[in-house]
């Protein structure tokens, strides 16, 4: 067996001069040559591509916000000369980002820090005890209630919420939740909810953490 000692990536962009070259030259019976043998990897692979695209971008954005919570928190506890005792973050990866800051300045554990979104990652630290607590939003009612409100709205229907929000332009219509607040005490709250799994949330959890979280009967 014969292998080119090329890398595919290279060997695509290759091709696709071919078939570039053989578009433009050969007129139009080249061209549609090209545009039906490449069609059906057009139709299939380019809206996957898209998709892996736009996934990369808020995984990109994502890391953006972490870096930039991670800089903000090592500014703010140098600020307060490493006086401070609580951190409130508008989401988990926010809140990752500071507490990546509190254990460079050997405060991690020491400093209360919230966050929104019951990510695992922030389930994990909570396990750990680096984070305190998290936000969790049930999707199961919130899911039922959105799917209710917009068959009311298809049928023309007049919605009315639980209360309005001043957007800036006018009083929207809202329909509130209350959060659910996950800290050590009610993290089997996720479990029972198949939100996430016991494996998932101690994968990572190691020593004391874990085995508070996880007593057994011969402790």
């Amino acid at each position: 067996m014969f292998v080119l000692p090329v890398k595919m990536r290279w060997l695509a962009w290759f091709m696709g001069a071919l078939l570039c070259f053989e578009a433009f030259t050969g007129g139009w019976p080249g061209f549609f040559q090209v545009l039906f043998g490449t069609g059906n990897y057009l139709i299939f692979f380019v809206p996957a591509g898209i998709q892996a695209w736009r996934m990369q971008q808020i995984s990109h954005a994502g890391k953006k916000v972490f870096r930039e919570a991670q800089r903000d928190a090592d500014r703010a506890w140098t600020d307060a000369h490493a006086n401070a005792s609580i951190r409130v973050a508008s989401n988990d990866n926010t809140a990752g980002g500071a507490i990546k800051a509190l254990e460079k300045n050997g405060l991690a554990g020491k400093v209360l820090v919230s966050g929104q979104d019951a990510d695992l990652e922030a389930v994990r630290r909570i396990v750990q005890g680096t984070q305190t607590m998290t936000c969790y939003k049930p999707l199961s009612p919130l899911a039922r209630e959105a799917a209710s409100e917009a068959v009311h709205l298809a049928k023309g229907e007049k919605v009315e919420g639980t209360s309005t929000i001043d957007n800036g332009m006018k009083q929207v219509q809202a329909v509130l939740w209350n959060p659910v607040v996950i800290h050590k005490d009610t993290i089997g709250t996720l479990i029972s909810d198949r939100f996430h799994t016991r494996e998932q949330i101690y994968a990572t959890g190691t020593g004391d953490a874990t085995r508070a979280a996880n007593p057994r009967k011969d402790d």
